[in-house]
């Protein structure tokens, strides 16, 4: 199993500025599917994922008040929204040396889709605890800062 720094609480406060009323469902965002459990992160990725991009579209439809669903498309594009740059900011803020892992893969700190599973568990999990307008700030200082044109 890998190493885990000893307090996620402190991490979350620290980093998001993010006091979690329930800490159970934030531990949750960082169980890998490969422990042998039913609680992991794959659901609170799956809500995750779908919170932002709703952020991210969003925050494109308002920058841009006369494009066409067709600009828009263009604009956004699909690559704001992929793993690789979810995995990215992810890999900065080190998410992965929270996760409890059962044999991690040897390249685990950077690989893509364990960065970005973690990273759509955690706004998940934000998002269930918080709501929409605190998950919506926070996407807003590590997401949307990361993919001005």
């Amino acid at each position: 199993m890998s190493k885990k720094p000893d307090n996620l609480l402190e991490f979350l406060n620290g980093t998001f500025a993010l006091y979690p009323e329930e800490i159970k469902l934030y531990e949750e965002a960082f169980i890998h599917s490969s422990n042998n459990s039913s609680l992991n992160n794959q659901r609170l990725a799956f809500l995750g994922d779908s919170v932002l991009r709703l952020i991210i579209r969003e925050h494109f439809f308002k920058k841009n008040p006369v494009s066409d669903i067709g600009e828009l498309t263009k604009i956004c594009g699909e690559e704001k929204e992929t793993n690789k740059n979810f995995a990215n900011i992810a890999f900065k803020l080190e998410l992965v040396k929270y996760m409890n892992i059962e044999n991690p893969p040897l390249d685990y700190e950077t690989n893509e889709i364990l960065n970005a599973e973690v990273f759509e568990a955690l706004f998940g999990a934000i998002y269930l605890n918080r709501g929409f307008d605190e998950t919506k700030r926070i996407a807003e200082k590590y997401i949307l800062t990361n993919l001005e044109l």
